[in-house]
């Protein structure tokens, strides 16, 4: 299992993407899967384009 943290918003997944690194996978907790709700950011451009993200429950997982 790869190491992961917890976030609610944006600014949490920025933290938990600097914390694990990239690359780095959001994966919301609700309605994620088959690729739905779920983003493998690479770069810090990557992570800006999800800049509009809900607040909910994502989990951030080292890639």
């Amino acid at each position: 299992m790869a190491p992961f943290l917890p976030a609610n918003n944006y600014d949490e997944i920025c933290a938990a993407v600097q914390q694990l690194g990239y690359p780095s996978f959001i994966k919301s907790c609700e309605h994620g899967y088959d690729g739905k709700n779920q983003w493998r950011v690479d770069s810090d451009e990557d992570l800006a384009a999800i800049a509009g993200v809900p607040e909910q429950e994502y989990v951030v997982e080292q890639g």
